[in-house]
């Protein structure tokens, strides 16, 4: 998502029309699932994908028609029978896709606003809500109206004059918790037509303390997955960017002074992996201290209750010793360093998607 809507706001700045497409609403099978998007840029080139085959052919066609427009229609995509085997479904699927047209007049109004929002979102954390409507009839085509909220702050995208602005307030008051409770995009009626719901989160950090083989073949697969990488060593030979393309940051320092150069925040995913058990056992004491949502440390039980038992003894509450994932990684038989860096990424997966869960401190 970042990706594209980076790229959509370097294209308007940049004066070339660009169209957006997002799947809005799915029953049954298809390639990718609600929310994912691409853009059709105006020299034909695509940034991201609903999918491939079939699908993303037809939308591509329409979005080529609609370039250089604002406008925006509703596509209904029905494939059964003799049209899925053409396609990268499995089976039959009913999806719509929302086809949207940017022109570079888009970048100099409340629609800029709303993209530098939502930029700044995926960029330096959050979440929020990014709206869509009202949408077009069955075979229409019609400009539409993109909109922005986050908890705290002033909806963009429609000013206070806005004869719409009351009943977008009351979409964000009945929906807001519904669409970040479950992390669903939805379609959600109001008395001025229907509106597209779409959660946003910025990417989680991921700090991975250890630069040895199993940190080299786990970050290019969190990065993959869309967390922000940062990779802790206290050796500069393997901690530098050619060891670890991927990440977004990378911090030579020992383990103990290291801890007050990093940001942690209640989404922070920590991965101990170091070289001892005295290393791990000085971060885990740090990490404990700090914010987080996901902390796990490798090693065998042995090794681990000898870590907890120390920190307990100088104080740690056996509380926090219990959110501690150790040994790491989910139980997929992982022996080699890159199979132990697969049952990581999806202890780190599920960890993150049981997480995106109601949110309780929504305002608007």
């Amino acid at each position: 998502m970042l990706e594209v809507f980076k790229r959509l706001g370097q294209e308007l700045a940049a004066g070339r029309p660009a169209v957006m497409a997002s799947i809005i609403h799915q029953v049954g099978s298809s390639p990718r699932s609600l929310g994912s998007r691409f853009l059709v840029l105006s020299d034909g080139s695509l940034v991201g994908s609903i999918g491939g085959g079939g699908l993303e052919a037809r939308v591509i066609g329409a979005a080529q028609e609609m370039m250089g427009s604002d406008s925006a229609s509703v596509m209904e995509i029905r494939m059964t029978g003799k049209e899925v085997a053409g396609t990268d479904m499995l089976c039959g699927g009913n999806v719509d896709v929302l086809v949207q047209g940017f022109s570079p007049a888009s970048w100099n109004g409340p629609g800029r606003e709303v993209l530098e929002g939502v930029l700044r979102l995926l960029e330096k954390g959050g979440r929020g809500i990014l709206m869509a409507g009202p949408l077009p009839d069955k075979g229409r085509t019609e400009a539409i109206n993109m909109y922005f909220h986050r908890p705290g702050q002033e909806l963009t995208g429609a000013a206070s004059g806005d004869r719409s602005r009351p009943s977008i307030l009351t979409l964000l008051e009945t929906g807001a918790e519904r669409v970040l409770g479950t992390n669903t995009t939805r379609i959600m009626d109001s008395p001025g037509g229907r509106y597209v719901l779409e959660p946003l989160y910025s990417n989680p950090t991921a700090i991975i303390f250890g630069g040895g083989h199993i940190s080299v073949n786990l970050a290019p697969l969190l990065a993959l997955v869309e967390f922000r990488v940062v990779v802790v060593d206290d050796r500069m030979e393997f901690a530098h960017r050619d060891r670890f393309p991927h990440a977004a940051e990378i911090v030579v320092a020992n383990f103990k002074d290291c801890l007050d150069r990093l940001n942690f925040t209640p989404e922070t995913y920590s991965v101990i992996v170091t070289r001892g058990h005295l290393h791990d056992k000085t971060v885990l004491a740090g990490v404990l201290a700090r914010p987080f949502r996901y902390v796990g440390m490798i090693g065998s039980r042995r090794k681990r209750n000898m870590v907890f038992d120390a920190l307990m003894k100088e104080g740690v509450n056996p509380e926090l010793i219990k959110k501690i994932h150790s040994p790491i990684g989910l139980d997929i038989g992982a022996e080699t360093a890159e199979e132990i860096a697969v049952s990581i990424a999806a202890e780190m997966i599920k960890v993150r998607a049981e997480n995106l869960r109601l949110v309780k401190d929504w305002k608007v």
